[in-house]
């Protein structure tokens, strides 16, 4: 039986709808015996379980099947020996009520699929027996996926189906959507192992102005119950827009970011881009006290609102200038049909409460099935509880492991459960106020006294305590840094240079002071100069005492606001022109009007003052990217944008995805280094590119020391994403990639031979954490090569083996429990020590 051919048949009558006889034949024998797999196609039951719990257990099943690729229910079928022995045992007739099973399905989905059952009679060793099939079809992929909108238990009162909750067929299971990329899986085409995607699309890249993820939540821990909720509701046919509504610090904002980057990530069809909308003008960025513009606040009230929803929907400026706002009410509307678009509205109740209403309800009145709204508030004065989303503290679990990274980011010791509680209950599960009362500990206050001293205080005059210990501390430089970073947000040490007049090796010295109280942190993963920041609740606070941080902090943080604006102005020259002409692209690119974008774009980009404009750049090949009948796009295109400065994601998502379609590896994998290198780009996702790609190349590369040098760099890149990666990512996955590239480096160091290149990765592996058998075996094995070498050789290694030394010392230290491994590593110290006649230390105490 050839099981993979097997599989891509059964496949194949899935997309034809088949329910005859001819499937049946390829599952079960004249003999009785039956194929023993079940799979992601098809499952077998012995009959229909026609109690409520049995119905509810089939629902399960069906929608499992409907999210991924469609299947089978096989009824008549007994299972001998779990997982590996099946029979064809027949069914009594009539076993499904079709109608009463799709009116169960509607009742806990919202809708109905076209489910098909037929009983089929097939001759079984000479006897005639019943089979029952259930066809389930594949969801579309414009189709969003389906999850139960009310929750049920089973006989034993768990959970059978979880309201909100996606699940979806892997291998012989039921499995319920659990991470990015579970979710990244069901929003894909979906085809069975890829093989009716005969012809590759380019595909579309879902464009969006979302800020900075630094500026709104560098690290976002649990909240996975919420952004469920929010999957599914981007299925339901009567509710076009929802409210994230709570109290200040408890992260809607952040919520609605991530799950924003989520439908970026997935690309969910249909969508073509995602529109961020604030009304903040202090958080983070904030300029001082007072309420006023920054680059990322876009409306103050309803008309503005609604100007900016016509402008990113393909209306020009000029064209609503003098409109009503029911004329632009109408305009929007109307646009989001054609332009279908997620749109945040984020912090309303910055409005005047009246505004605030107002709002909300044009907010229902131009979504629409195509272009949903997600609204973030502190107060819910209009929505209902079904169109709102109530988010409360973080608690549990997920407040644990909120709990245990700003901790470990502090270089705190874990709370006991008695003193997790107390946090808690005090904070309100809030993030903000968590920092703010953990930060209190690591200054050296006791759990009980900073609990207490928080649960005396509220509001600004809890979080200015927890701040004060540390900033009274500060010299004056760094005020001057810190309140300059909390100021205008993400800075480089040119930047702090051009804002503040302080030379270079006093804001250095400030940002190590600033640095070793976590005051401010430097961006990762970039390897240019780096940037440096401060968190939201640290922004608030010092901005909040400036005056009494510095003798005339109005006048310095004037004169830092006047200097900022200069620069923004810098950045921003002529963008009223490019933002129309790039709009007018856009909106003749949908219409497939190819030739005139490239006459609206070469019109402006022949002007002196826009010919380097790296936005038009973008622009030139985006045209020819969609423009799928015309072959002579070129990577050069792409090239040129960036060299004229081009870093938003949208723009490396479509050179990647038009180099993915090319034969040659490389191209892609420079992209990647290129957005690895790149500010607010998702470094995990970049990384696995590159590695994917990597493991393309490496197979062709004749030459060993270039081999090994692209089998280094795809190591190194890819065990610095770890910082990177989500708490649920799959690390078991991560792990075991780490340790194929480690064997591929050290079989190549073998191979030419490199063997300081090797020892030099085996260290470096292990200073990262990994202290596998096979790399601790490679410890010893590159410790006894070194050693055999000749005198004259082994000058050179003289660092390199006492490196070595050491770090067999720190691996024995932490292996107290891997008896024979601890074994050889205490043989080669013994060795290492003889060999450079290293003082005998106490190695057995160890």
């Amino acid at each position: 039986m050839e099981v993979v051919s097997l599989k891509n048949s059964i496949y194949q009558m899935v997309l034809d709808g088949d329910v005859s006889e001819n499937f049946l034949k390829k599952l079960i024998n004249v003999d009785g015996s039956v194929v023993p797999i079940e799979c992601s196609l098809w499952d077998y039951k012995a009959s229909f379980n026609s109690t409520d719990i049995g119905q509810r257990k089939a629902l399960k099943a069906i929608v499992s099947f409907y999210n991924t690729y469609g299947g089978y229910l096989i009824y008549g079928i007994d299972e001998v020996e779990k997982d590996t022995s099946f029979k064809a045992v027949g069914i009594e007739p009539n076993q499904i009520n079709l109608q009463k099973l799709s009116g169960q399905f509607d009742k806990y989905f919202g809708q109905r699929i076209e489910l098909l059952y037929s009983e089929i009679e097939m001759l079984i060793q000479g006897e005639k027996k019943l089979f029952g099939v259930l066809f389930i079809p594949k969801r579309n992929t414009d189709a969003p996926s389906l999850a139960p909108i009310s929750s049920a238990n089973d006989d034993k009162n768990k959970p059978l189906l979880q309201k909100n909750a996606v699940y979806f067929r892997t291998a012989d299971e039921c499995r319920q959507v659990t991470s990015i990329e579970d979710f990244e899986f069901i929003s894909s085409p979906r085809n069975y192992n890829g093989i009716f995607s005969t012809t590759q699309k380019r595909k579309k890249i879902i464009e969006h102005n979302l800020p900075d993820k630094n500026f709104i939540c560098p690290v976002f821990i649990g909240r996975f119950p919420i952004l469920e909720e929010l999957w599914a509701w981007l299925a339901d046919e009567f509710q076009y827009t929802k409210v994230l509504a709570a109290d200040g610090g408890k992260g809607k904002t952040s919520i609605a970011y991530e799950f924003c980057q989520l439908l970026i990530r997935t690309k969910v069809e249909g969508l073509e881009q995602v529109i961020w909308l604030t009304a903040k003008k202090k958080q983070f960025k904030a300029m001082f006290d007072e309420y006023i513009d920054t680059p990322e606040t876009h409306y103050s009230d309803l008309h503005t609102l609604l100007e900016q929803v016509c402008i990113k929907t393909g209306s020009l400026e000029s064209e609503i200038l003098d409109y009503s706002t029911t004329q632009l009410m109408r305009v929007a509307k109307n646009n989001l049909i054609d332009y279908p678009s997620f749109i945040v509205i984020d912090d309303v109740d910055s409005n005047a409460p009246d505004e605030q209403k107002r709002i909300l309800e044009a907010a229902r009145i131009f979504s629409n099935p195509a272009s949903r709204v997600l609204v973030t508030t502190r107060v819910n004065s209009i929505y209902s509880v079904d169109s709102s989303i109530s988010i409360p503290g973080m608690s549990g679990s997920e407040y644990q492991e909120l709990v245990n990274t700003i901790c470990t980011r502090f270089k705190l010791p874990s709370l006991n459960e008695n003193n997790l509680l107390k946090l808690e209950n005090i904070s309100e599960g809030s993030p903000l106020f968590t920092e703010s009362i953990l930060r209190l500990l690591k200054r050296g206050s006791s759990v009980e006294n900073s609990l207490n001293e928080w649960n005396k205080k509220s509001g600004l005059a809890v979080r200015e305590a927890a701040l004060r210990k540390e900033v009274d501390e500060l010299s004056l430089s760094a005020r001057k840094i810190l309140i300059t970073v909390s100021s205008v947000g993400s800075c480089s040490k040119a930047e702090l240079h051009q804002l503040t007049d302080m030379e270079n090796a006093e804001i250095e010295n400030a940002l190590v002071e600033l640095d070793q109280l976590f005051l401010v942190s430097s961006i990762p993963f970039i390897e240019e100069e780096p940037r440096y920041e401060s968190s939201t609740s640290i922004a608030n606070l010092t901005l909040s005492i400036s005056d009494e941080l510095l003798p005339d902090a109005r006048k310095f943080r004037e004169n830092i606001r006047k200097v900022f604006n200069g620069l923004q102005a810098n950045l921003k020259s002529h963008i009223p022109r490019v933002a129309q002409a790039i709009g007018q692209c856009n909106a003749l690119i949908k219409s497939e009007r190819f030739g005139d974008a490239r006459k609206t774009l070469k019109a402006l980009i022949s002007e002196p003052e826009y010919k380097e404009n790296k936005d038009l750049h973008f622009m030139a090949a985006k045209i020819e990217y969609y423009d799928s009948a015309n072959d002579t796009l070129e990577d050069t295109l792409f090239q040129t944008a960036y060299i004229k400065g081009q870093r938003k994601m949208p723009f490396f998502e479509m050179w990647f995805e038009y180099a993915s379609l090319q034969e040659s590896n490389s191209t892609p994998l420079d992209i990647c280094r290129k957005a690895i290198q790149t500010s607010g780009i998702h470094t995990a996702r970049w990384c696995d590119r590159f590695v994917e790609y990597s493991d393309k190349q490496v197979v062709n590369v004749i030459n060993p020391s270039r081999k090994l040098e692209l089998l280094i760099e795809t190591y190194n890149i890819y065990v610095q994403s770890k910082a990177t990666r989500p708490s649920n990512s799959n690390w078991a996955l991560f792990r075991s990639k780490c340790q194929e590239l480690l064997e591929n480096i050290c079989n190549t160091c073998d191979h030419i031979p490199k063997l300081e290149t090797k020892a030099k990765v085996i260290l470096q592996a292990l200073k990262h954490g990994d202290l596998s058998s096979y790399t601790c075996n490679q410890l010893v094995t590159t410790s006894g090569q070194i050693r055999k070498l000749k005198p004259c050789q082994i000058e050179k290694y003289d660092t390199l083996s006492e490196n070595i030394f050491n770090a067999i010392t720190v691996t024995i230290d932490c292996l107290k429990s891997q008896e024979t491994i601890r074994e050889q590593l205490i043989k080669a110290l013994q060795a290492e020590q003889l060999a450079h006649a290293i003082p005998n230390k106490e190695v057995e105490a160890n």
